[in-house]
């Protein structure tokens, strides 16, 4: 092989390599890996179950982790509780919060958010709704979300505390009332409190 097949041999490969880093690149970018600090969310559900990403935050009294957020699908059956609710399990299972019913006129971007209160710790998650789904009921696909958590305390009794909220996704103003047949009407912010004891 000659001198200027070996170059010519070379600067193919290099080319080669630059595109393929460059395709990779632009392929990261499409599926949102260009990810946003302190932001659990269900952004990539049609790549994976659930979205794990670990928020978390240590107070006087308790300290909490979100580990994973994530829709749980209605089946033929509505839910049977439409209430937010906590449910406080026992290691290695996680903690979890349950929200409202929803729809599809709500985002599966869940925002999530945690600190401390003066009796233990408050987790907020907000939802975005768009009103431009207000009427299409046959296309509606019933869900609610899920918090996975991990908490902790650190005297004999603290409590954790949820608040859901939800905001226009056109307006990012706070919605106070909001429906998703065939669920009554929901009066936000929901708020649901659990007492949990040091073992």
């Amino acid at each position: 092989m000659t001198s200027a097949q070996s170059q010519m041999r070379l600067t193919a490969i290099l080319l080669s390599v630059g595109i393929l880093s460059t395709t990779i690149q632009l392929l990261g970018t499409k599926a949102g890996f260009e990810g946003s600090p302190r932001r659990s969310a269900i952004a990539l559900m049609a790549q994976r179950s659930g979205d794990s990403r670990h928020i978390a935050q240590t107070c006087p009294l308790i300290s909490a982790t979100v580990v994973r957020v994530y829709a749980e699908l209605q089946n033929e059956r509505p839910f049977t509780n439409h209430v937010p609710q906590i449910v406080l399990a026992r290691s290695p299972s996680p903690s979890f919060a349950i929200g409202p019913p929803l729809g599809s006129m709500d985002s599966r971007d869940v925002d999530v958010g945690l600190r401390c209160n003066d009796a233990g710790i408050l987790l907020t998650a907000t939802i975005a709704r768009t009103e431009q789904f207000r009427d299409a009921v046959l296309k509606n696909v019933i869900w609610r979300p899920r918090i996975d958590l991990e908490i902790t305390p650190f005297v004999e009794t603290a409590s954790i505390s949820v608040q859901w909220r939800m905001r226009a996704t056109e307006t990012a103003k706070e919605i106070r009332q909001a429906k998703t047949p065939p669920y009554p009407l929901m009066t936000f912010p929901l708020i649901s409190t659990q007492s949990i004891r040091s073992r």
